[in-house]
This record gives C-alpha cells, structure tokens and sequence, in this order.
C-alpha cells in the first residue's frame, strides 16, 4: 500500500514518539524529531511541509492549550475600543 508523505511522516513521528518517556519535555520532544528527521524531508520543500504539518498536529497534543493563558475577562484591543464606543454612545444618550 502506498502512503502519503505526511501519512509517512506521521508514522515516523510516532515511532520517534515510542522512544520518548512519557514525560519529556516538548523542548525534548522537538529535539528528538529533528534528530529524527528523515533525509527526503529536510531537502524538499515539499518534504519539509509535509514534516512540519505532521509535527504540528502531534506536538499539539502536549502544548498548552490556546485559552488556558487567556484571563477569563481579557478584551482585546477591538473588544476593548467596542466597550468604550458603546460606553461612550450610551453615555451621551
């Protein structure tokens, strides 16, 4: 049967995962699939995207999760200027 090259390199990334402890740090984590990084995929561009989207899809297991660093009652910037406008437009009502 004939594989992808991200489904390839998804299979590599999992037999580089097999040899980490269970613990490793996601700094040991990248450090080991650099390490692991076959040759077709470091000198092809399309090699190399194939890699990267594979290795973001497992490294996304073990890093933070997007809205855990977020405050619960953070505004942006445009969230912030929507509050003011309407605090503004209400006041003067």
């Amino acid at each position: 049967m004939h594989m992808t090259w991200e489904e390839q390199a998804t299979v590599i990334i999992a037999s580089i995962d097999a040899t980490l402890s269970p613990d490793a740090s996601i700094k040991d984590r990248k450090r080991a699939l650099l390490a692991g990084k076959p040759y077709e995929y470091r000198v092809t561009s399309w090699g190399s995207k194939t890699w990267g989207r594979a290795q973001r899809k497992y490294l996304a297991k073990f890093g933070p999760k997007s809205d855990a660093a977020v405050p619960p009652k953070h505004l942006s910037p445009l969230e912030r200027l929507m509050a003011a406008s309407k605090a503004a437009s209400g006041a003067s009502t």
